[in-house]
């Protein structure tokens, strides 16, 4: 899993084994940010756009 900022600059990036996911986004600023999760093999499988307030 990754979040990038709207530039597509990737801010962090976690791995893990099991179907649900969690991600801390303290010490992020506000703004808009995207989670992008990807198999094991590297492909990608879905985005979603965050907005931190």
């Amino acid at each position: 899993m990754q979040v990038a900022d709207i530039t597509g600059k990737v801010l962090k990036t976690e791995k893990g084994t099991s179907l649900e996911q969690t991600i801390d986004m303290q010490g992020l600023a506000k703004g808009v940010y995207f989670v992008k999760v990807f198999t094991k093999s590297g492909q990608l499988v879905g985005e979603r756009k965050i907005l931190r307030e």
